[in-house]
């Protein structure tokens, strides 16, 4: 079979975030399983084989760089099969943060869109939560509030997570959504545990160590099982058909860009004081057609607007073309291949491989076990006080 190129999924963005915000949580409330992924600025060039040396090192770059995008896939096991739901959650990072060229370059040349990123990402500051998405009553509508919810949803239904070679995706959206990353390895070790009491799969670990698969990225991984899926079926919901938000008209300018109807373009974009409105900017022209001179530099005005409308579809036609390296498919990708493992596997193996998180370079995993010798971070407990009190309620 060959492979899918798209998937049907729902981008989760500042526009449509308050239409979205409850049908996301309505899927995570009805999951099995939920499989994560992200997109980040950044990784460590170096990674030591010493867990406590190797922990600092990721969790400075995780401090000073930011995730671009989530991809959250629900798994329901049912009757008829999996049925699986597709998001894509955009976060912007607020402040400043760093970038790793090699990291832009890659999502560059695979299709991230970029510009969409910085228009409609969800901002976020990572770290300690605000006082407001401390307090248990907010009804605010942010990509913490979000995860704050959702998380809410893993904790009381014990819902496990699924990741591919996970660890720096756990530690990335831990410092981003959840709370500070604690200083030292064995307590943010402490931490996951608690944070997520239905337990953690890593889809890398359990095909290199539990399947002996030769070869285990997740896209060779993803083609292999999609041949093998003759005895069971996996459903992709459609789309969300969401109410269009609806937006407030803003006073329009009285003055016309000078640079935007000239040329199509504004260097101050949204920014910018003066109106954009083309039909505007045509109705003023329309009354200089009294001269030659006129007429022609309307001519080349829209000969140059042309120009660019077909410059922007032919890219985006391109963009759409390719086959993304998104974080939504690769948590698509990510489900799959832990429903074949449900399959391939018995329940019992299953649950004796669970909170066993793939390591880069070395031959055991890290196992996440409860010890005398660690306990929960202060900045963990703190957040963990705001659930007890919602589950009281």
């Amino acid at each position: 079979m060959p492979r899918e190129r798209s998937v049907a999924y729902n981008e989760v963005n500042n526009e449509n975030l308050s239409t979205i915000y409850d049908n996301v949580l309505a899927k995570v409330a009805s999951a099995d399983a939920i499989a994560l992924d992200t997109e980040f600025t950044g990784f460590c060039a170096r990674v030591v084989k010493h867990m406590d040396q190797r922990y600092e090192s990721l969790a400075a770059v995780v401090r000073s760089h930011a995730i671009l995008s989530v991809g959250l896939t629900t798994i329901a096991n049912t009757s008829d099969g999996f049925l699986v739901d597709n998001f894509e959650l955009l976060t912007t990072r607020s402040g400043t943060f760093q970038v790793d060229t090699k990291n832009l370059q890659f999502l560059a040349e695979n299709g991230f869109n970029f510009t969409r990123h910085f228009m409609l990402g969800m901002g976020y500051e990572p770290g300690v939560p605000s006082a407001a998405l401390e307090s248990a009553t907010t009804k605010e509508k942010s990509a913490r509030g979000l995860f704050r919810d959702i998380l809410r949803l893993i904790r009381s239904k014990r819902i496990p997570i699924v990741v591919h070679n996970g660890f720096l995706d756990l530690m990335y959206i831990y410092h981003s959504f959840i709370t500070e990353l604690p200083a030292q390895f064995k307590t943010f070790v402490a931490d996951l545990l608690d944070v997520f009491p239905g337990g953690i799969y890593d889809t890398k670990y359990l095909t290199a160590q539990v399947l002996y698969e030769q070869r285990t990225f997740l896209a060779y991984l993803f083609c292999k099982f999609q041949r093998k899926s003759v005895d069971w079926s996996l459903t992709v919901q459609n789309a969300l058909v969401l109410p269009q938000p609806s937006r407030k008209r803003k006073r329009e300018p009285e003055k016309i860009c000078r640079s935007y109807s000239n040329y199509g373009y504004c260097p101050n974009g949204r920014l910018c004081l003066d109106s954009h409105d083309l039909d505007r900017i045509l109705d003023r022209d329309e009354k200089k057609l009294n001269t030659s001179s006129d007429s022609k530099a309307d001519a080349s005005a829209s000969r140059l607007e042309t120009e660019q409308v077909e410059n922007i579809a032919k890219e985006t036609s391109t963009l759409a073309a390719q086959d993304d390296h998104a974080s939504y498919f690769d948590a698509y990708m990510t489900a799959y291949v832990f429903c074949h493992l449900t399959k391939a596997l018995e329940p019992d193996a299953m649950k004796q491989e669970i909170n066993r998180v793939y390591l880069m370079r070395l031959n055991v995993p890290l196992r996440l076990v409860e010890s005398i010798y660690a306990k929960p971070s202060t900045a963990w407990l703190e957040v963990k006080k705001l659930f007890t009190v919602q589950e009281n309620e």
